[in-house]
């Protein structure tokens, strides 16, 4: 069994997103991530950024090369398998916003609620922790809509 000690949570070897726009080049992607990473991906369009994003969170799998994942080669899993990896990652873009009807805290506690299905105390110290992690200082009861405005102001 491999360490989990400096093993990256995300390798790309030599891998190449799937995409329907054909007019766009897209290299081979080489990179290790690990989970405490902040990782900048710059391009210039942004079907070809989203399609590798797709890619690294595990959504799409590779055309070409592989994707590592938590230790999983992507293209190696079954269906299931997939499925059940798919269930410990997350995905957040602007075709899956924020619901603006509940605080930043729960936007980030639900999936932990829906897919985890933990305790909701345990699902609100998990989520606690995790934005602490990321450095979000702000008021953990500020609505999606208010965010930016409140994160300009601190």
């Amino acid at each position: 069994m491999k360490s989990q000690v400096n093993q990256a949570s995300i390798v790309a070897d030599d891998a190449i997103p799937y995409s329907t726009e054909t007019h766009l080049s897209f290299p081979p992607l080489q990179c290790h991530i690990q989970s405490s990473d902040l990782i900048c991906l710059v391009g210039p369009h942004r079907s070809q950024l989203r399609a590798y994003l797709l890619m690294l969170a595990g959504i799409a799998k590779p055309v070409q090369g592989n994707i590592e994942i938590l230790g999983h080669v992507v293209s190696e899993l079954d269906q299931q398998a997939w499925q059940k990896l798919r269930c410990r990652i997350g995905y957040l873009s602007g075709a899956s916003p924020l619901l603006s009807v509940q605080p930043a805290l729960m936007n980030v506690m639900l999936p932990l609620l829906y897919h985890v299905n933990l305790p909701f105390r345990e699902a609100a110290d998990k989520a606690r922790a995790l934005l602490a992690e990321l450095g979000c200082h702000f008021e953990l009861t500020t609505y999606p809509a208010l965010l930016s405005t409140y994160l300009k102001n601190a």
